[in-house]
């Protein structure tokens, strides 16, 4: 994106620690002060976040959120934190930014990620489907009330 003319960016993620084997974006978006530590389901850590880093010299001009944590498991045998690892961040996180940008911050995007399987359906991921079943309406709503989402599906993600 810095490479596109972006010049100000912030990340939100569950930890601004860099583990062995990081990827080398993350590790310079590290060392640039960019990534800032919280969950992007928490309200105060996106508030925070936005607080911190956006200013009248440096707008924000879009969000992204690229949450995404399955955790594959059949259904009947899944637990209520299994569903809410994959659920909680894709939807609380995705109404985290709409409620902290829709005020008063006209942004130029507003981009949802998920992946195919949680349109189609695959075994083993109902609580994923059922999140990107919320994205889906979700970007219906913004689209209603004439914020215009980008809403992407990629057919694999890779860590």
């Amino acid at each position: 994106m810095g490479e596109n003319g972006a010049r100000s960016l912030v990340f939100l993620a569950r930890s601004a620690q860099i583990e062995p084997g990081t990827d080398e974006s993350v590790q310079e978006f590290h060392s640039q002060g960019l990534l800032v530590n919280g969950r992007v389901n928490n309200m105060a850590n996106v508030q925070r976040a936005l607080n911190n880093k956006v200013t009248a010299v440096r707008p924000l001009a879009g969000v992204m959120n690229l949450s995404m944590d399955p955790r594959d498991t059949r259904l009947a045998n899944m637990t209520f934190d299994g569903w809410q690892t994959a659920v909680e961040p894709m939807v609380r996180g995705t109404w985290n930014l709409h409620e902290a940008t829709s005020m008063n911050i006209e942004l130029e995007f507003f981009l949802l990620f998920f992946c195919f399987p949680g349109i189609v359906g695959q075994h083993g991921q109902a609580n994923y489907a059922a999140a990107n079943g919320f994205l889906d309406a979700f970007v219906r709503f913004r689209q209603h009330e004439d914020w215009s989402p980008l809403s992407l599906t990629s057919a694999s993600w890779a860590k």
